[in-house]
């Protein structure tokens, strides 16, 4: 065999997972490469670190060609992401799930699972970061507060940026090209600046397609286009210090996502003709709910149920608005005033500008004793989020209902460690850490806009029972386009949390091993908002005083966040482990009840039990025992996790109609908890090299989620409530959305020499993704499906040229969906917030079959 075939057969059986190696080939050495992962704050071989984790390195990044996390989650067991954070496809939101564990709150202090990069916090833009310039990913499933402190009680996504050689000079050019004008171009290159002490690293990319699908107004649907340059310096000034500085700044501009909305017959103002099978045509609780005898109310609740029909089946649905009528600019540009820094948006679409940096420092102490190879670590950053979307709400051809959302959210990060040697039987951590972070949005939707063409426009067929000026807040205008009027500036959740943590680990012989991990933190959570101006004595939450844009409300609270692992490893091929760990997710103020008036407080609080200004905090315990292995001469490793976990104080977002006492009406979109899921599964993951020139990589997971304690936001009830009684429905025994039960991958890969100069590979690789609930209630759900991917090409020393089909089969099946309530439903006959009542199902459309080619070179 071909010297050079032999190495990269060597490399074709990286596995993706936790038994990320090269493994040589049966005819060579059968060494397993060791790959190093930073998990747990230190480095650690990837095989003996008893944590349920995942790896990428950058080559197997390029081998199985990621383009984002979304194609790294599909080989990963246990991690869930897609283009649809919560409701709104697209990539505006991260909603990274983990174990069937996954948040339906939009906010970025609200998810159960972070990203970071190099180690520092990324609330969002997760879905734009690209792969050449990573030296590799590492994903951990299940609590990792312990570690990493808030929002990671679910998972945590590390993306780590490639170092800088103090050595050599190289670069590398990569150009992806495919349909649908797709391209992918990247430029990277590094060098010693001063030899063996400094050197740099400068990446660029542009990123761009223009989608796959034509709206109705002739605009595009999927359009996306990222730019990002990214710039390293690193330093060895000594043997013992390193300091890498990374700077980043990128910008999306995205056109409408190519979403739809599946309803019932009902939807789409009564012409919805594709209708899925509708489950629930009626409501008789609605006249006592709503105090009017009025018999329509008992014949317009609508819900999909059962599975969702393909894309090809309901082509005609995957369409919305692209272009914004000129009336509702100049309401924007004239009634609304701009968000300062952030961009100005007239299509429907995204913008977003991200400035991100980081700083970490390494210090290994030079001294005998108990000092001895102990490492000084400080790691600093800061990011800044400049977002505005501009999204059809009713996701139809219906130019009906239309927002702007700008959001700020910047985020400090600091954290001084100090680490034992390694290598010692009693080893030990401690560190301080400091994190804060600012999140300002319009709630409520955002800059809402309705009307347009006839629809909610119609409100002057109402009743004297509901008033325009109270349900938009001032002097309206009945000829929409009108508006709910944003506040100025927007209110503000931010959160200041301080932490310790620490490890205390003893090895008592080669086999067996503890370790003890712990955070101890304290939160500070913060709202303001300019329209605050009531005292809020009622409510648990205090009021601060005067802050920077209007009254300032605070909650404090305090955790400890322990982990616990017991670890036996009676070989240097087998490593078994058991945990125990505790995770928390920091609560957060309802900002859209907080800046309404006092009295619609006290009714929304009264007529929807267990709302509060304040959602408090989430909990999860988690048991896990893992086995990881090697076998087969090396030519086999894999890695087994069997874990369960518990839920408590579970958040979801529930719309909440309230009647006030002069019988006008109005609606909130509440944060409500309180409620508790259990969760248990396994994940399988691994590589068999099964002959010299031929791998295997595998995944299987099996997730198996229940809520036990669960109200159903956004549903309805099958009888009429007792008279004074609740119509909260539950949805106990249910399964959460878009997590599927059994899911798995399964890829093979084919490379050996061509001749003395060239080799070839083939890679086909297949992901299952099993079936999805899309509403709390499973009521509908996207049916199971395989997508199945081909890439083949050469490789001649430095260069590598690759031809792909993505989706070879050209599956339908949507990628994502999520409730999401029927803004194209209202006919001017009932009553304004139809919406609240009338639902269906947002979907994210199936990226088609794609046809393109790869060209590589390292120079």
């Amino acid at each position: 065999m071909h010297s050079k075939s032999r190495a990269v057969a060597c490399a074709l059986a990286l596995t993706v997972g936790a038994g990320a190696y090269t493994i040589a080939s049966p005819a060579g050495a059968q060494a397993i490469e060791e790959v190093v992962v930073t998990a747990r704050k230190r480095e650690e071989s990837l095989q003996e670190i008893p944590v349920a984790i995942s790896a990428f390195t950058g080559e197997k990044l390029s081998e199985v060609g990621v383009r984002s996390l979304v194609d790294v989650a599909k080989f990963t067991p246990g991690l869930q992401f897609n283009e649809q954070g919560v409701q709104e496809p697209g990539r505006i939101y991260t909603a990274i799930r983990f174990r069937g564990l996954g948040s339906e709150i939009k906010e970025p202090f609200g998810q159960i699972g972070s990203a970071f990069l190099d180690g520092i916090y990324m609330s969002s833009g997760v879905s734009a970061i690209g792969a050449e310039n990573l030296e590799r990913i590492e994903v951990v499933k299940g609590p990792s507060s312990a570690w990493l402190g808030r929002s990671t009680f679910a998972g945590a996504v590390n993306f780590i940026t490639k170092t800088p050689s103090l050595q050599e000079y190289s670069g590398r050019i990569t150009t992806r090209f495919a349909e649908d004008s797709t391209y992918d171009v990247t430029f990277a290159h590094e060098g010693p600046i001063i030899a063996d002490k400094l050197g740099y690293r400068v990446y660029g990319r542009g990123y761009g397609t223009g989608g796959q699908y034509t709206a109705s107004d002739g605009g595009a649907l999927g359009e996306e286009t990222t730019q990002t340059i990214m710039a390293t310096l690193y330093a060895e000034p000594t043997d013992n210090l390193s300091i890498k500085f990374r700077a980043m700044v990128s910008q999306d501009e995205d056109g409408a996502a190519p979403g739809a909305f599946v309803t019932g017959p009902l939807g789409f103002r009564g012409t919805n003709t594709d209708a899925p099978t509708n489950c629930l045509a009626q409501n008789p609780s609605w006249a006592t709910l709503f105090k009017r005898n009025d018999p329509s109310l008992g014949t317009l609740t609508d819900w999909v149920c059962g599975e969702i029909p393909g894309a090809d089946s309901l082509r005609g649905i995957i369409d919305q608005n692209t272009v914004m009528d000129p009336q509702w600019v100049t309401y924007w540009n004239s009634l609304v005033p701009q968000v300062a820094d952030v961009p100005y948006l007239e299509h429907v679409g995204l913008e977003r500008e991200q400035e991100r940096f980081s700083l970490a420092v390494d210090y290994e102490i030079q001294a005998e004793g108990f000092l001895e190879g102990a490492t000084v670590s400080f790691l600093a950053g800061s990011d800044e989020e400049l977002t505005v979307s501009v999204r059809d709400f009713d996701v139809s051809r219906f130019n009906n209902w239309l927002s702007r959302d700008p959001q700020i959210i910047e985020t400090e990060q600091y954290e001084l460690r100090i680490a034992s040697n390694p290598d010692r039987a009693f080893t030990w951590l401690v560190g301080v850490s400091y994190f804060d972070a600012e999140f300002n949005s319009q709630f409520s939707g955002g800059e809402v806009i309705v009307g347009g063409d006839g629809g909610i426009s119609l409100f002057g067929t109402f009743d004297a029972a509901f008033d325009l000026d109270v349900i938009f807040g001032g002097e309206t205008d009945r000829l929409c386009p009108c508006g709910f009027p944003p506040l100025d500036p927007p209110p503000k959740n931010s959160g200041e949390t301080t932490g310790i943590f620490g490890s205390l680990g003893y090895k008592f012989n080669e086999a067996w091993s503890v370790q003890f991990d712990f955070r101890s933190q304290e939160d500070k959570i913060r709202a303001q908002a300019a329209a605050i101006q009531q005292s809020f004595d009622f409510i648990e939450p205090y009021v601060i005083g005067q802050g920077e844009i209007g009254l300032e409300l605070g909650q404090d609270f305090d955790a400890f966040l322990p982990r616990f692992t017991v670890q036996f490893q009676p070989s240097d091929s087998t490593n078994l482990w058991a945990t125990y760990s505790e995770g928390n997710n920091p609560g957060f103020f309802n900002l859209d009840l907080i800046t309404r008036p006092e009295e619609d407080i006290n009714i929304i609080l009264a007529q929807a039990p267990g709302t509060a200004l304040f959602a408090d905090e989430e909990e999860i315990t988690n048991f896990e025992i893992g086995w990881k292995q090697t076998a087969w001469d090396n030519r086999l490793n894999f890695s087994a996790v069997i874990y369960q976990m518990e839920w408590e104080n579970q958040k979801t977002r529930q719309g909440q109609a309230f009647t006030r006492p002069d019988q006008t009406q109005g609606i909130a979109n509440l944060v409500v908890g309180g409620f508790n899921t259990d969760l248990q599964g396994i994940e399988l993951e691994g590589t068999a090299a099964i002959t010299e020139t031929f791998a295997i990589d595998f995944s299987l997971n099996w997730a198996d989620a229940e809520f036990q304690n669960f109200e159903c936001g956004f549903t309805d009830d099958f009888t009429p409530p007792d008279p004074g009684g609740s119509s909260v429905i539950r949805c106990d025994g249910n399964r959460p959305v878009q997590f599927p039960e059994w899911s798995g991958s399964i890829a093979g890969t084919l490379q050996d020499s061509l001749n003395a100069d060239w080799d070839y590979f083939v890679r086909l690789d297949g992901n299952y993704t099993g079936k999805r609930f899309v509403d709390e209630q499973n009521f509908a759900f996207i049916g199971a499906h395989w997508i199945w991917n081909l890439r083949a090409g050469f490789q001649k020393d430095d260069l590598r040229i690759e031809g792909f089909v993505t989706n070879l089969a050209d599956d339908d099946t949507w990628l994502a969906g999520n409730r999401w309530s029927d803004f194209s439903a209202t006919q001017g006959t009932l009553f304004p917030f139809e919406f609240g009542f009338q639902q269906g199902i947002a979907l994210t459309a199936p990226q088609q079959r794609q046809i393109g080619i790869r060209l590589a070179l390292d120079f």
